[in-house]
């Protein structure tokens, strides 16, 4: 990735004094520990640290009115639309003319936090609503379900699998059993998101037939049939590491593109609802969003709002979230599923 126009990322953590690319170059993790370690490597890290509230209403402001003329319209105009990097840097991007945009209205987002690290968001209007859910993986370790519905959650994103970033082997996510029946046993709603490295699409639909067949056998061994399974989106999570020895260094945005696609296809032909994740980044300067119209798209976002003019279902706006029944010191990704009324 030779661009420099960055924004939030997922939970990923940096040395602080690495430069701001590096800090976007690194996404999801699902619990307070980045999945990058379990992906063939060690990191040492500090936690990448957002600016200040005040900082964040005040810039807030500047790009939104120039987006909102093409929120509503159904499609993105030929235009540019901008958005702000962790550190509260303003970057410009074009808008891909053909992608869908959504029809949110910036006043209709709220964040509100207490003041040690933990954040809430919400959104309402006049067509749509929310719910709150968190996304997790082995990181978490042991979750009590019960505790994580009695704190108002509603769905979660469970890692199913993930492919390592050198030898590129495929592996489960060892709590992904245990997090299901957890979250099932409790009413809540259940998607499921694979991380991947993949280089090309037979890779990409290599590891949509991992996920396929990791579904297959929980539903066997639960005896639920496989279309009751999931209420959400099997999730395709494609990633840089931005390490010398990762296999994804040399993925051009077009074969990252043309690998969602051959991942989110298979698993629709499945009859599973397929998702992308990505964020202001990738949405920018790697992915062609115009070739992911028909997928869902769950966005990540630190911001005091999403700045995302294009379409998407979920967002995911910390990652250092509290939700009674995870472990003492554990923070998590939380997001919200916005739904029309």
């Amino acid at each position: 990735m030779k661009k420099y126009g960055i924004s939030e990322n997922r939970r990923r953590t940096c040395k602080a004094v690495l430069p701001a690319l590096l800090l976007i170059l690194l996404m999801l993790a699902g619990c307070g520990k980045s999945d990058v370690a379990s992906l063939e490597d060690e990191e040492t890290s500090e936690s990448l640290q957002l600016p200040e509230q005040d900082v964040i209403e005040s810039a807030a402001q500047s790009g939104w009115e120039k987006i909102q003329e093409w929120y509503a319209a159904g499609m993105a105009g030929e235009g540019t639309y901008e958005y702000h990097d962790a550190a509260g840097n303003l970057f410009q991007s074009n808008l891909d003319p053909l992608a869908y945009v959504n029809d949110y209205k910036r006043s209709g987002f709220s964040k509100i936090g207490d003041g040690v690290g933990d954040v809430t968001a919400s959104y309402k209007d006049d067509k749509y609503t929310c719910v709150q859910g968190i996304d997790v993986s082995s990181h978490c370790g042991d979750i009590d379900w019960e505790k994580v519905a009695q704190d108002g959650i509603r769905f979660t994103f469970i890692q199913i699998g993930y492919r390592g970033y050198t030898e590129g082997g495929l592996n489960i996510d060892q709590y992904f059993e245990k997090n299901m029946e957890g979250a099932i046993e409790n009413g809540l709603d259940v998607g499921v998101y694979f991380f991947s490295q993949a280089v090309n699409q037979q890779e990409a639909v290599q590891e949509a037939e991992f996920v396929l067949k990791a579904l297959r056998d929980y539903a066997a061994a639960h005896n639920i049939s496989t279309d009751k399974l999931l209420q959400l989106p099997i999730v395709y999570d494609p990633e840089t590491i931005g390490k010398d020895n990762a296999r994804t260094n040399d993925v051009s945005g077009s074969q990252f593109t043309s690998n969602c696609r051959a991942f989110c296809d298979r698993i629709a032909r499945e009859g599973y609802k397929p998702a992308v994740y990505c964020n202001a980044y990738w949405q920018a300067y790697v992915l062609k969003m115009s070739e992911l119209n028909e997928y869902s798209i769950w966005y990540a976002d630190f911001w005091s709002y999403p700045q995302s003019p294009y379409h998407f279902e979920f967002w995911q706006y910390t990652y250092t979230g509290k939700v009674d029944g995870l472990g003492e010191g554990v923070t998590v990704d939380k997001d919200i599923w916005i739904i029309p009324k």
